[in-house]
């Protein structure tokens, strides 16, 4: 068994939400790491776990979209034109998990530069009092950067012996956020989102044996696709119901 390989659809954010963390219990209870890659059905915006609802009026272009909160850290993130990605394996209570940004940042990176794009990470963080609202404003080291543009970043949480790694790759600008460019914006990528995306992959399998190596992760170094299994859809549908598409969980700060 390699780290399970789920790519799925454009899906509206409730679903995503409850879907990651679906994978993130099933992760603690089996350890088997699960990368998935999926999309967004409408423009949705993403709170952070610590954001403020009340702090939505601050990014007036996205006040009618869908939004949701995530189990993770970090701005809000107006998804829409994007790949989107979670990988979720076995972790310690405490400890770096640095090596799961550094990994998957680099990957995009060398993507990158097989089509003559240079691409970089950021060397540090860039404090800024208060934050921006949107995640893609702000700059913490390892953030993928274009020029000054930041196009990539992830973030994380722990829960039940196992992270959980959220990830976005902004692929073009969205009229829900028209000030973040995206790749297809900044450069002049020959390929479509889809295509980059199979481009990703062929390099995340390239290079998947760093990652197993560096997190001791207790599975081959490939990519092995899979589907979902019906325990992992029921734990998604319960995570819908109880917590993602409910008020007490979305406005609960």
């Amino acid at each position: 068994m390699g780290i399970r390989l789920i790519l799925d659809s454009r899906l509206p954010g409730v679903v995503n939400m409850g879907r990651d963390e679906a994978l993130l219990e099933t992760v603690g209870a089996t350890g088997v790491p699960v990368l998935r890659l999926y999309g967004w059905s409408v423009p949705t915006l993403s709170l952070g776990y610590f954001q403020s609802a009340a702090d939505r009026p601050l990014h007036p272009p996205s006040a009618d979209c869908d939004w949701v909160r995530r189990s993770t850290g970090g701005g809000a993130i107006l998804h829409d034109e994007e790949i989107t990605y979670s990988f979720c394996w076995p972790a310690p209570p405490r400890g770096d998990l640095h090596v799961g940004y550094r990994w998957f940042h680099e990957s995009l990176v060398r993507t990158l530069e097989s089509l003559g794009i240079v691409a970089r990470r950021c060397p540090a963080d860039q404090t800024q009092s208060p934050p921006p609202f949107l995640c893609f404003q702000r700059r913490a080291q390892g953030d993928l950067l274009i020029d000054n543009a930041k196009v990539g970043g992830s973030a994380q949480r722990r829960r039940h012996g196992a992270a959980l790694q959220h990830g976005s790759v902004l692929w073009r600008r969205s009229p829900c956020a028209p000030e973040l460019p995206g790749i297809a914006d900044l450069t002049d990528c020959p390929l479509t989102l889809d295509a980059f995306r199979e481009s990703w992959i062929a390099e995340l399998e390239c290079s998947v044996e760093s990652l197993v190596s560096s997190l001791g992760l207790p599975v081959a170094p490939r990519l092995a696709p899979s589907d979902w299994t019906e325990d992992e859809q029921a734990r998604a549908t319960q995570s819908i119901e109880t917590r993602f598409a409910t008020a007490a969980w979305n406005e609960k700060r």
